[in-house]
């Protein structure tokens, strides 16, 4: 039969544009490149929705385990092997590149949850500055602190805090004195 036969080429150039080796079980292929996607391996899931605003909704995306087959990341296209934990279904769905929706990680996931907090506790009321910009400040003190208070070590002779560089520098930085010792001047204001 003709169309047998072209479907299964067919099916062997899906699995090899993305390196898939089908295991014991077959899986059929469910294409959704039409929904945008937020894979998030460490968690063991994908996310997906008809629009990107949908992902904020209650309810109004589908969510699938990662199977134990897992993701094949081709240059256009990614297919992920998934578990929708519903009549024992199993899919190689195949989602878009193109529609991806990069998950929030580190300082950039932070800022966006520190503008929602700001927003909710009507921080920028009180401050006369939008809530975005307000976690961009806090956000921005974050990332750069770091490299200013390793020059301000160095400037002192330190590599790190109780690390000099030699013995007879940074002693007042590394090794201040003892609160009971009063300082040589007192601060005047």
């Amino acid at each position: 039969m003709k169309l047998l036969d072209d479907y299964s080429k067919l099916q062997k150039e899906i699995y090899d544009y993305f390196g898939y080796k089908e295991d014991y079980v077959a899986i059929p292929i469910d294409d959704q490149r039409e929904c945008f996607w937020i894979l998030d391996e460490d968690a063991g899931f994908v996310k997906f929705a008809k629009t990107k605003e949908k992902f904020d909704t209650d309810g109004d995306y589908c969510q699938n385990e990662i199977y134990t087959q897992g993701v094949y990341r081709g240059e256009d296209f990614t297919m992920i092997c998934v578990d929708t934990h519903t009549n024992g279904n199993k899919f190689l769905q195949v989602f878009s590149n193109s529609k991806e929706v990069k998950l929030l990680t580190g300082i950039t996931y932070f800022k966006k949850e520190l503008t929602d907090l700001i927003n909710r506790c009507c921080i920028e009321n009180s401050s006369r500055i939008p809530d975005f910009l307000l976690a961009e400040l806090v956000t921005g003190i974050i990332v750069n602190s770091g490299s200013t208070f390793k020059k301000i070590l160095e400037w002192h002779g330190c590599d790190s805090v109780c690390h000099p560089k030699s013995d007879n520098q940074c002693d007042s930085v590394c090794h201040p004195k003892p609160d009971n010792q009063p300082l040589e001047e007192p601060f005047n204001f």
